[in-house]
């Protein structure tokens, strides 16, 4: 199949139960899905330019030791390429760029090569069990915004030391260890972690990404001094439990500042959130900055919870005490009906011991980072 136009179908090309075949050199664009492969194995698809489609740009469904490389995969709905149940194929030399959601959406599959691919405002999704995770083989080859992707499995990061710049970070059943001073945005994904444990993220800033960081059935982490901000959600946590986050900023995200699908034990404290999920400077309870939709997460740890922007500021008589501690216990939207019970009135109280971070002060270093930070256009 070489050198067709397809458009405005379901499907620009369908391949079912079919092996050993070429899509070449072919415009698939403004479908459904622009290409969909099921039951399929030894297939090759190469040089199109698969564009504005309203879900996947190249869709593999059950179908595995598939060759995918250099095609232009740009503005579609969902994702540039999305795996599912999909083991062995290579994706190489790609071009996956302004697509909804990721650039490469990988799901309950592994053993997957990916190298050499260039994204543009999206990059790598895992999602699935722990083979799903540690399993692949992604090289630092690839690059999101010209930054490149940095992904560990099954070992610690001990020995491991990171550049300041960086397009995203992928840990796959890491056990231990420290990832500090990075800076990363304009992907789906900032960090990416699953199946993980006793990992240490300090002093990292994740901007302008769907989500800031995501953290999926891992344990015994600590999220310390990080910023997150400008992303739709800035962490969000899946199946995790005895985590702790503390002395973060979580600024200016669109929808929630901190999300937990589902998790237990973990404790967030001493956080600053500021201007999430639509709130401002006075309160408004359809704008609340977190969710909760796990089981025994503490918003407070030894009488200090966080400082909720809205809520401190929403009056000057509700610290009749000033003890440094809103009277009135902040809500968490979801299901567990969580509490911060002891909202902070300031900051002052983070900032003993640390230099607490002025929300002004983030404004303007989130956007000098932006601003040096420039995609590397080659």
């Amino acid at each position: 199949m070489e050198s067709n136009n397809c458009s405005h179908s379901m499907e620009g090309i369908c391949l079912h139960s079919a092996d050993n075949n070429q899509i070449i050199r072919n415009d698939l664009s403004s479908n459904g899905n622009g290409t969909m492969v099921i039951d399929s194995s030894n297939n090759t698809i190469n040089g199109n330019m698969i564009t504005n489609n309203t879900y996947e740009g190249i869709f593999l469904d059950s179908s595995n030791t598939n060759t995918i490389f250099a095609n232009i995969l740009k503005f579609n709905g969902y994702d540039g390429i999305f795996l599912l149940n999909s083991n062995g194929n290579v994706i190489k030399e790609n071009n996956c760029s302004y697509n909804g959601f990721s650039a490469i959406y990988i799901q309950e599959s592994k053993n997957n090569k990916l190298f050499d691919n260039e994204m543009w405002y999206c990059s790598i999704m895992l999602d699935g069990d722990i083979n799903t995770f540690n399993s692949q083989n992604i090289s630092t080859n690839n690059t999101v915004c010209g930054y490149p992707v940095y992904y560990y499995k099954n070992t610690n990061l001990n020995n491991i030391s990171l550049p300041k710049d960086v397009g995203e970070i992928i840990l796959g059943n890491v056990s231990s260890g420290i990832i500090e001073n990075t800076y990363i945005s304009d992907g789906t994904v900032g960090i990416l972690i699953g199946y993980s444990s006793n990992i240490t993220l300090y002093n990292c800033t994740v901007a302008y990404c769907l989500y800031g960081i995501f953290i999926q059935n891992s344990n015994a982490l600590l999220v310390d001094y990080c910023v997150c901000g400008y992303n739709a959600i800035g962490i969000y946590l899946s199946n995790s439990s005895g985590c702790v986050f503390r002395y973060n900023l979580i600024i200016n995200n669109t929808d929630y500042g901190f999300y937990i699908e589902s998790g237990s034990h973990n404790i967030i404290y001493y956080n600053e959130f500021y201007y999430n999920h639509g709130s401002g400077d006075s309160y408004d309870p359809s704008k609340i900055q977190a969710y909760d939709g796990g089981v025994d997460n503490l918003w407070n740890m030894s009488g200090y919870g966080n400082y909720w922007h809205d809520w401190a500021m929403n009056n000057d008589t509700n610290d009749l005490n000033s003890d440094g501690i809103v009277d009135f216990p902040y809500r968490i939207d979801g299901s567990a009906d969580a509490t911060d019970h002891y909202p902070l009135k300031t900051t002052d109280v983070i900032s003993e011991g640390v230099d607490s971070i002025i929300p002004m002060i983030a404004f303007a270093l989130i956007a000098i980072f932006c601003a040096l930070r420039k995609p590397k256009y080659s």
